[in-house]
This record gives structure tokens, C-alpha cells and sequence, in this order.
């Protein structure tokens, strides 16, 4: 039975998503939700199969030479919310010397209790919040709060430039629970039914594991595209999003003032009506 499982993963080339395979390995051994989670985790171990991340959405191919594979190898350390995650978790807030990135669920900063130490020790620290559309309807209440919290940390530790709090403009849940440095990630495999990163598990990749090098682009972009909070941090905020338009309409405006076009006039009442929106738009999301 557990040769048909990998045969029928096999005979699927471009991969299935995460319900699929669950639903195999269900039907072919005949065993639970939770069981089949961790049977798929055992898939990963074994390099049977491997994940990969397209388009923001994770599938799951088989692998042909499983002794070729050698930049699969990964490390289980447990359920998000088990002591051992948390105690490595905490453990390397303090002792991981270099710029370390966490991408955040709806998780409490409490829970990442040696963070502000890290921070005070001046040693380089981003996180990546969520946007509030990824977010369950049901949760957005619980979601504001949380954010409240973050941004209630950045306030006691502003000064300390090592600490940068951004939010993310896009949505992908599949990176939600992620801990990036220049070393190794550390990834939430999470359940099929992920509503909280309690339902999941950590694994552990090093940099030269291609799974490594997919979430490293992805968080990469986030971070890239993500905001910091208007209310905190109000120069950075205007520098990242609408520092390039505020030079061109006072360029517009200049023009009309010295030349006295007509044309321009309607242009620029044109660009402020964006701009304002732009601007209210931003806020508002801060």
C-alpha cells in the first residue's frame, strides 16, 4: 500500500497540492487526517517526495533518485507551539549573531519571548506582518490587536535601528511561520486545515537545500514590497510609497505656476485626486 501512495505521486509529474496527496495516502492506508499529515512529513524525511513552491502555492512532486537528492535533507523539530520549537526558537533569537527574518502569522510578539533582548543587543532583526486581507474575516478583530502589540514593541525600541517592523502588501500564507537568516530557514509545513500556525510543523533547511533557495525568493519579494507602519515610522513610509509622486506633481505644479497652462491645471488636479487617495488609502491600511 505504501508503494501505491508514492506510485500515484509519481504519476502525477507536475506535482499535487497538499489536499491531494492527503487524500491519497488516506484512501490507500486507510488512516486519519493528523496520521496522513505526519505519514507526508515522513515522505519529505525520506526525500520521496520533495516541495515545491509555485505561485505562491505549494505542490509536492516525487523523486526519482532519492540518494541523488542530497539538497533535500531536512530536519523535523516539532509542532510551532511544542517546547522544543519554542525553546530553539527563543534560543536563537538570542545567540544567531546576523540579520534574522521572521514572517509572521497572527502570532503575539509574546510569543517570541527573547525578541526584545535581541533587539536591545542591537543584533539585526526584521518582521514581516501579514496584510489585513489575508486575513479571516473572523479574525480581524484578534488581528488588529496583535498589531497593536507590534507596533506597541517598535515604539519601546525605535531607537535601536538594528529592528525593522514591516507589513506585507501581498498575501501567501504558505510562508506564514517562517524564520529566514543567511544560514538556514526554518519553514511551517502546516496542516490541511492551516487556520492557526499552531497546526503545522517545523522543519529545518540549510542554505544549500532548494527549498531554501524557493522561500528565500518569496520572502525576498515580501520584504521588498512590504510597508513600514505610517505611525511609526512616517519618513520611510512616504520614502517607499509616494516620495516619486509627490516629486512629479510638484513638478507639475511648478510648470502650471510658471507657464500658466491650462492643460497642466487639469493635470495636476487630476494627479492630486490619485495622490490623495494614494495617501488616504495607505493610512488607512496603517
Amino acid at each position: 500500500m505504501e508503494n501505491n501512495v508514492y506510485e500515484l505521486i509519481k504519476n502525477n509529474p507536475d506535482g499535487l497540492d497538499r489536499n491531494s496527496i492527503i487524500s491519497i495516502i488516506n484512501d490507500q492506508l486507510h488512516i486519519d487526517e493528523s496520521q496522513a499529515h505526519n505519514y507526508l512529513l515522513n515522505l519529505l524525511v525520506q526525500r520521496k517526495i520533495k516541495l515545491i513552491i509555485s505561485n505562491s502555492m505549494e505542490r509536492f512532486q516525487a523523486t526519482i533518485d532519492q540518494e541523488k537528492e542530497k539538497d533535500l535533507d531536512i530536519k523535523i523539530i516539532g509542532s510551532p507551539q511544542s517546547s522544543k520549537a519554542l525553546s530553539i526558537l527563543n534560543e536563537t533569537l538570542i545567540t544567531y549573531p546576523d540579520n534574522l527574518i521572521l514572517v509572521v502569522d497572527v502570532t503575539s510578539p509574546k510569543t517570541f519571548k527573547n525578541i526584545e533582548q535581541r533587539i536591545q543587543n542591537k543584533l539585526e532583526t526584521t518582521v514581516l506582518l501579514p496584510a489585513k486581507k489575508e486575513v479571516e474575516q473572523e479574525r480581524v478583530e484578534f488581528y488588529n490587536k496583535i498589531i497593536k502589540e507590534w507596533k506597541e514593541l517598535y515604539g519601546r525600541n525605535k531607537y535601536f535601528n538594528s529592528f525593522i517592523l514591516l507589513k506585507s502588501t501581498l498575501t501567501n500564507k504558505s510562508i506564514r511561520t517562517t524564520m529566514l537568516t543567511d544560514k538556514f530557514a526554518r519553514i511551517n509545513i502546516r496542516n490541511i486545515i492551516p487556520t492557526t500556525t499552531r497546526n503545522g510543523i517545523i522543519i529545518e533547511v540549510e542554505k544549500d537545500n532548494s527549498l531554501y533557495t524557493q522561500y528565500a525568493d518569496i520572502v525576498n519579494k515580501q520584504l521588498k514590497t512590504g510597508l513600514p507602519f505610517f505611525t511609526l515610522n512616517p519618513i520611510k513610509y512616504i520614502k517607499k510609497t509616494i516620495l516619486v509622486p509627490l516629486i512629479l506633481l510638484c513638478l507639475i505644479i511648478g510648470a502650471f505656476i510658471f507657464y500658466n497652462q491650462t492643460w497642466l491645471a487639469v493635470i495636476s488636479s487630476v494627479f492630486c485626486g490619485i495622490l490623495g487617495n494614494i495617501i488616504y488609502g495607505r493610512y488607512k491600511t496603517t
